[in-house]
């Protein structure tokens, strides 16, 4: 059960006894901004269910209109809640717990939360912290008091994003006025008004970093980039585009995104897309030196591995290239790029695989 399920079982609950944001932060271990979003979340669903939680000077109530139908939305929690949990379930969730709690988790609590053993969750655990220092993301443990992730913003949302991408996007069982949803057209608008060109996948990897960092700043954790970093991105060529999404995000989802946040976005922006050329433009214009020098480097790896000599191949040169730029924007800002059909890519195109491998190891 989630934090929004266990907060609309209090409130049903407690319905008698008021209690104040605050108060329901202090309850759940967030900020009260966090139990803002989740009524407003709840109520787009328990309105249809025979309900509305109400948020009133003398604290948050929920006023009951059909009680047949809550109960049968309640037990259809319930019902839910008897699912086994996958051990992929269970690591998301334990994650998703540490990155997002602004106090100390105990483990017992964790473990009851979901309805697993302490050893269990103890078993869980060594997943949990190889998975965090992908990311360069530590768990501080201390007897008594409990354990929390120490790590950057920038690590944590990376690290959020992965999880959440973890199943392909078109698999995800999404409302259509899922903020997803929402978030992908906005985007989908603006790329196809800029002329801009990015994959599908990169396109979903940037949705669900932007649904992060909604979630981020109205929690206020804000990622910031330094003066100097944005100074030099201010005459970027897609600053208008990356400035138009953000406009509309803020008018959709009723949030404001710091400079910071903006140029965090068009980092990424730029990190995914895609180089062409134009009619009778030359490769040469566009790809610097040692872009070139990087790209003939990995063929003569593949070439000495393998003994396919793909150096002297024009169009494959320039197209390796034309990947590279971006990956290089990757590189020199920290920013992962998850690829949900890399394992199928292993094991259905090995030679391809293999190759690509040891090019990347130049």
């Amino acid at each position: 059960m989630d934090r929004q399920d266990r907060l609309l079982f209090l409130l049903v609950k407690e319905n008698d006894h008021s209690k104040s944001l605050t108060e329901l932060a202090d309850v759940f271990g967030v900020t009260a901004r966090t139990i803002r979003n989740d009524i407003e979340a709840l109520n787009d669903v328990v309105v249809c269910n025979g309900a509305r939680i109400k948020i009133e000077r003398k604290g948050i109530s929920i006023e009951i209109q059909d009680k047949e139908m809550l109960e049968d939305y309640l037990q259809s929690i319930e019902s839910n809640r008897e699912r086994v949990l996958t051990t992929q379930d269970r690591i998301r969730q334990i994650i998703e717990t540490l990155l997002t709690s602004d106090q100390s988790v105990r483990m017992d609590d964790l473990a009851d939360a979901m309805f697993i053993s302490r050893a269990t969750l103890k078993n869980d655990m060594k997943t949990v912290r190889n998975i965090l220092a992908d990311f360069g993301i530590e768990i501080d443990y201390r007897a008594y008091q409990g354990m929390r992730a120490i790590g950057s913003e920038q690590q944590y949302r990376l690290c959020l994003t992965r999880i959440q991408m973890e199943e392909p996007f078109y698999t995800q069982q999404l409302p259509e006025n899922n903020r997803l949803d929402i978030i992908h057209k906005i985007i989908t608008d603006k790329v196809v008004k800029y002329n801009f060109m990015i994959s599908d996948l990169s396109l979903n990897n940037l949705t669900f970093h932007i649904y992060i960092a909604i979630q981020r700043i109205l929690d206020g954790k804000v990622i910031h980039l330094g003066k100097e970093t944005e100074k030099q991105m201010e005459n970027d060529s897609d600053i208008a585009m990356t400035k138009a999404i953000i406009c509309d995000i803020e008018k959709e989802f009723d949030v404001k995104f710091p400079d910071s946040e903006v140029y965090y976005v068009l980092m990424h922006l730029s990190s995914k897309k895609i180089i062409r050329l134009n009619n009778g433009q030359q490769s040469s214009s566009v790809v610097d030196e040692e872009t070139f020098e990087i790209v003939l480097a990995m063929l003569e790896a593949v070439n000495e591995t393998f003994r396919i000599d793909l150096r002297y191949d024009f169009e494959l040169v320039t197209l390796l290239s034309l990947h590279v730029i971006p990956f290089k924007v990757r590189l020199q800002n920290h920013i992962a790029s998850y690829n949900p059909l890399a394992n199928q890519i292993r094991e259905h195109f090995v030679l391809a695989y293999s190759m690509a491998t040891v090019a990347c190891g130049v």
